[in-house]
């Protein structure tokens, strides 16, 4: 046989190096996928952030392999493959067909934002998968730019919203459909290219695909995909039978746009794998957008469960085999239409806490102390001095929590967040009429135990154009970053504002700000809450602290019990 030739098939057993060659190929598509949308995306979110996320499925919707991005996206394209087809059956597909629906309440629905693109994949005239691409679009119309308004009533303040239809036909972009598209947006060239470069995406991962079936035969893809599946499921397994048996509980009470609104999961592990149950949770919210639909809920729980297992074991559909996750329609975690949405992020951060928090006391090696969870996101739109319009999006990293025998990160991503970044202070100047005056660590009080929690961060924009509106995310529990084992709590994200006048305010939930030219507004990041007793400390790690600036040489005494003295190096 030479390289050439296509390699089949004949019987139910396979060449288990054949196994290996299309694992790494399937993940090699999927690297693939993700460095196409980045290299062609026009959004910073995109292709600084990394607000995206790609996936390979079979063509039952059983997840094969996912790209980077965010970690709230666990497993999401099966649940989305399977939507689809509820309103496109694989027999009214064809090749060259592209779908496409940002629907927040559909299996794998987010927010209005995130446009997923998902394509087919023919071999010998069937459906042999599908290549998906989900992708923060900046805006996508509704009462405000970015199409995040925190005090949305209902999901059509927050933007358009398109249910499952074919954008590409054939290959073929329907006009009407992008010039729709492109007429709600205040960004119109930014996300059409962002879905041109989705397009490009999936078209690489259908590709590649169907070079694996060339190569090997469709009968050795499949039997391949389904052992993938079934190694990983056992991987899970095996794992969470390693766990303690038993049932751990927490809660969480939010406050948003003079609403409050209480989370509560019970979790337990036993020969069945892992079950979180959110019956209790409250209603649904009306006048806030902090409600969760779709399958956000079940991403929040995978998210955790993942963490528990280990980045060691793959992203497939046998990943969760082991996962139930239980809750009542109508909660604000799983919301039906037309609840707002916009902030769905912030509610499944408070949906994976919770979980994270009742688990952490049997696997703390793995589920450190609470970290600052909302993901420090400003949002700033305004004219430009050249005449024309921005609309800017950012997140910023914050502190996590402490484990037993590591002091908390600093400075890291959110846990929804994954694998995206911060947009570059450089690229942030060069794009968008602002100046960073200031990005450091905040070492305000915090965190403190015997291991310490992780500092947040202070990022301080100024204006330079005439005007702009202003939306922090900001931080809605009632109580701040939660301590383990006796190490006390972290602080909340906050915003602070200084006028053009001197004048300051500070806010800690998320609100909408008019700002002017001149003035600064500062994004800070939470601190994680620490682990253990601070009195336990290591009076050597205490001298560092005070050396390197996180404490005072006032905190050292008062918290930890170290005299620093001045002649102390």
């Amino acid at each position: 046989m030479t390289a050439s030739e296509p390699h089949t098939n004949s019987g139910p057993g396979f060449d288990p190096f054949d196994l290996e060659i299309i694992r790494e190929y399937l993940q090699a598509a999927i690297d693939e996928m993700f460095a196409v949308t980045v290299r062609s995306s026009q959004s910073t979110m995109i292709y600084e952030v990394l607000d995206f996320a790609v996936g390979l499925t079979d063509a039952a919707g059983r997840q094969i392999s996912q790209g980077a991005g965010l970690a709230i996206l666990p497993g999401v394209f099966g649940e989305i493959v399977r939507g689809a087809l509820e309103n496109h059956p694989i027999d009214t597909l064809n090749e060259g067909d592209i779908l496409i629906s940002n629907d927040p309440y559909v299996p794998g629905g987010t927010h209005l934002n995130d446009f997923c693109l998902l394509m087919p994949v023919f071999f010998d005239g069937s459906v042999v998968g599908f290549a998906g691409n989900k992708a923060h679009w900046i805006d996508v119309g509704g009462k405000e730019p970015g199409s995040n308004p925190v005090d949305a009533t209902e999901t059509f303040e927050e933007g358009i919203r398109i249910p499952w239809t074919k954008i590409f036909r054939g290959g073929s972009i329907d006009d009407g459909l992008r010039a729709i598209l492109a007429a709600n947006s205040r960004a119109p060239d930014t996300v059409i290219g962002d879905l041109y470069a989705q397009a490009a995406s999936v078209r690489t991962g259908a590709r590649r695909l169907k070079e694996i079936c060339t190569r090997y035969g469709v009968n050795t893809y499949i039997a391949s995909v389904d052992r993938l599946i079934s190694e990983t499921a056992r991987r899970v397994q095996t794992r969470l039978a390693e766990l303690p048996q038993g049932t751990w509980s927490s809660e969480q009470s939010i406050e948003i746009a003079g609403t409050s609104a209480k989370a509560t999961v019970t979790v337990t592990i036993d020969d069945n794998g892992m079950a979180c149950d959110f019956t209790g949770t409250d209603p649904q919210i009306v006048g806030a957008s902090i409600n969760l639909a779709g399958s956000g809920l079940r991403h929040a729980c995978s998210t955790v469960l993942q963490a528990i297992v280990g980045t060691e074991v793959p992203i497939n559909a046998g990943t969760y085999e082991s996962l139930q996750v239980i809750c009542p329609d109508g909660t604000f975690m799983t919301a039906g239409p037309p609840a707002a949405l916009s902030l769905y992020f912030q509610a499944v951060a408070i949906a994976a806490d919770l979980v994270w928090r009742a688990l952490s006391p049997i696997v703390p090696d793995r589920l450190p102390a609470g970290h600052y969870l909302f993901g420090g996101i400003l949002v700033l739109s305004g004219p430009t001095p050249e005449g024309g319009f921005f609309v800017m999006a950012e997140p910023n990293p914050g502190g996590w929590g402490a484990g037993p025998g590591a002091d908390g990160e600093r400075a890291l991503t959110s846990l929804h967040g994954g694998d995206t970044l911060n947009v570059p202070v450089e690229v942030t100047e060069q794009r968008f009429p602002v100046l960073i005056e200031k990005y450091c660590f905040d070492t305000s009080a915090g965190g403190s135990g015997q291991w310490r929690g992780g500092e947040g961060v202070i990022r301080s924009v100024r204006i330079l154009g005439e005007r702009a509106m202003a939306t922090p995310m900001g931080d809605h529990r009632t109580t701040p970053t939660w301590g383990a084992d006796g190490g006390e709590p972290g602080n909340f994200n906050r915003t602070e504002i200084l006028r053009a006048n001197g004048e300051t305010e500070t806010f800690i939930a998320s609100t909408r700000l008019m700002l002017s030219k001149g003035d600064v507004i500062s994004t800070i990041t939470g601190k994680g809450g620490g682990w253990g007793d601070p009195r336990q400390r290591d009076p050597e790690l205490v001298r560092r602290d005070v050396h390197n600036g996180f404490i005072t040489a006032n905190d050292a005494a008062e918290t930890y019990g170290v005299v620093i003295s001045e002649t102390t190096p």
